[in-house]
């Protein structure tokens, strides 16, 4: 048996190492060293990115270079069922805003070493900025499954839409919502494997393309509701 001492130091020594590989999955989901310029500090709950030169197209010249020369730009990586979308398509659109809000709620500086916030006032740590966006967070899953924006009745009746239901009981399966596979494929850029896998359901590929449907329809249902083109009718 361990004495008081010698679990300590275990204990010391676990925590560091664990520090340690936090640290190195962090520096590799943000493309540490990989290219100059500025970026967000090294954080596993930093989403993944991938390292581009941006332009952008100006009247009567081909383009103009954004990102300065030598440098690369971190962007947010997608994941394989967003990344075919075009940059302008509502779903995409509507996906970014849901990580964004997502992030937010986790993710919102509170005051400065004063006290105060950004008008000068007293800091709530950033308490009524993350319940706002908790709420637009309510207003999407409300819009993706045809629920009243209204958010005094009461949420207990509210039925969710399934993307994939189970049929037959089997030990360690869940049905998988439609605006949860979204807020996986959105906010952790899961593939489709991994979120099925993270509900218990094995990786085939019927079950993979009615995961798929699932979060590209409510994407462009949540788009819809927002007065966006639906992206089927764009590419007519």
């Amino acid at each position: 048996m361990l004495s008081g001492a010698e679990l300590g130091r275990a204990a010391l020594y676990l925590s560091k190492l664990n520090l340690q590989l936090v640290k190195a999955a962090g520096a590799r989901r943000m493309r540490v060293g990989k290219g100059a310029g500025a970026r967000l500090p090294g954080a596993v709950q930093g989403a993944p990115v991938h390292l581009v030169e941006l332009s952008r197209p100006i009247p009567g010249e081909k383009a103009e270079r954004v990102t300065p020369v030598g440098y690369k730009t971190a962007r947010r990586t997608l994941p394989r069922l967003l990344s075919s979308l075009d940059p302008d398509d509502p779903r995409l659109m509507v996906a970014q805003q849901i990580a964004d809000a997502a992030e937010r709620v986790d993710a919102v500086p509170g005051s400065n070493f004063a006290g105060s916030d950004s008008k000068g006032e007293i800091s709530d740590g950033g308490a009524t900025t993350r319940v706002k966006h908790a709420a637009r967070l309510r207003d999407y899953e409300a819009l993706a499954n045809g629920w009243p924006l209204d958010r005094r009745k009461a949420r207990a009746k509210r039925v969710p839409l399934v993307a994939l239901a189970v049929r037959r009981r089997v030990a360690g399966r869940h049905s998988v919502k439609a605006f949860d596979a979204v807020r996986l494929a959105c906010v952790e850029c899961l593939s489709l494997d991994e979120i099925l896998r993270r509900h218990g359901w094995p990786a085939r590929m019927e079950y993979r393309n009615r995961v798929r449907d699932a979060v590209l329809k409510t994407l462009d249902r949540i788009a819809v509701e927002m007065g966006n083109t639906p992206a089927a009718e764009k590419t007519n």
